[in-house]
C-alpha cells in the first residue's frame, strides 16, 4: 500500500477501535496488513500461473495444429518447404505467383508465429516481474 493509503487506513482503523470495547493486541494493523498483502500476492501469482498456463496450452496447440498441417497436406507442405529453400526465385517475379497460390499458408504460419512470440514473450515478461 503507499504511505497515503496506510494513513488513511490506520485512521479509520483507529477511530474504528477506539468505539470497539474490547482490547485489542498492538500488532492488529500489522497483522491486517500482512493479511492484505498476502492477499494480494496471492492474486499476483494466480495471474502469472494463469499466463503461463495459456502460453503453455497456445504452444501446444500451435504445435498440434502444424503438425496436423503436416499431416494432411503433405504435398503442400513439401512444395512451400522447396519453395523457401529456394529464396533466390521467391525474390523475383516467382514470388507474387507464390504469395497469390499460398497466402493462406503462409498467413496461417504468420499467425502461428506471431502467437508463439507473443506466448514467449508473455512468459519471459512473468520472469522478469
Amino acid at each position: 500500500m503507499s504511505p497515503d493509503k496506510e494513513e488513511k487506513f490506520d485512521l479509520m482503523l483507529g477511530r474504528a477501535l477506539q468505539k470497539h470495547t474490547e482490547s485489542v493486541p498492538p500488532d492488529f494493523t500489522d497483522k491486517v496488513l500482512s493479511r492484505i498483502t498476502a492477499a494480494q500476492e496471492q492474486k499476483v501469482l494466480a495471474r502469472v500461473i494463469l499466463q503461463q498456463r495459456l502460453a503453455l496450452a497456445a504452444s501446444i496447440t500451435i504445435a498440434a495444429a502444424v503438425i496436423t498441417l503436416l499431416l494432411v497436406f503433405p504435398e503442400t507442405a513439401t512444395a512451400f518447404s522447396a519453395s523457401i529453400k529456394d529464396l533466390r526465385y521467391i525474390i523475383t517475379t516467382q514470388s507474387v505467383s507464390a504469395l497469390k497460390s499460398q497466402w493462406q499458408l503462409l498467413s496461417s504460419i504468420a499467425v502461428a508465429a506471431v502467437a508463439v512470440l507473443l506466448s514467449n514473450y508473455d512468459l519471459r515478461l512473468a520472469d522478469n516481474h
